[in-house]
Parts: C-alpha cells; sequence; structure tokens
C-alpha cells in the first residue's frame, strides 16, 4: 500500500505541475489575444482616418474595390491594384476609366 500511495502523491505533484504550467501558458495566451483586439483597433481606426484624408475620386475607388472584393471581381481587384500606386497623372487618367467600369460577378457567384 505504501508503494501506490507513493506513486499517487508522485502523480498528484506532477498533476499539481502540469496544471501550474497550463494555467501559465493559457494566461500568457490570453494577454496576448487581447495585445492582438488593441492592435487590430488600432489599425482600424488609423485605416478610417487614411481612408478620411483620400481625396473624393479615390474613396469612390476605394468603395468600388470593395464592392469588387464582394463580388470576386478579380479583373477590377488586379486593375485597381495596379493603378493605386501610380503618379497623380497617370492615376487620374486610370481613375476615370475604373470608375466608368461596370463591375461583374465571378462565375462562381452565378
Amino acid at each position: 500500500m505504501s508503494k501506490k500511495k507513493t506513486q499517487l502523491e508522485a502523480l498528484r505533484k506532477d498533476l499539481a505541475f502540469l496544471m501550474d504550467d497550463v494555467s501559465y501558458k493559457l494566461e500568457d495566451a490570453i494577454l496576448r489575444l487581447g495585445d492582438l483586439i488593441e492592435k487590430e483597433d488600432e489599425f482600424s481606426i488609423s485605416l478610417l482616418k487614411s481612408i478620411k484624408r483620400m481625396p473624393k475620386k479615390r474613396r469612390e475607388l476605394a468603395v468600388k474595390y470593395i464592392q469588387a472584393i464582394d463580388l470576386h471581381d478579380k479583373e477590377f481587384i488586379k486593375a485597381v491594384e495596379n493603378s493605386w500606386g501610380l503618379d497623380e497623372d497617370d492615376f487620374d487618367d486610370s481613375l476615370e476609366w475604373l470608375l466608368k467600369q461596370e463591375l461583374k460577378p465571378s462565375d462562381k457567384d452565378k
């Protein structure tokens, strides 16, 4: 009986140690998740402020870009992404053309 009691005591100590270790790791994971949530909020607010400062035509294009994402219009998405970084003169020409384009749902959505 003494041997069994010794084994049970050892098992209890091991489980207590594991419980402490798991508890510590879980607490660390929760804190990291909280940090990620805060960063996401900061990023979202920063992004919204950036959009607010954009010229009206770029905001219109951003709205159309988001609609194209919802419709899975890969051609329009690619065209916007290729045009976004152009210098202002070239971008204005591209912008005029892009804003006139009709969005097309992907074949999957039909």
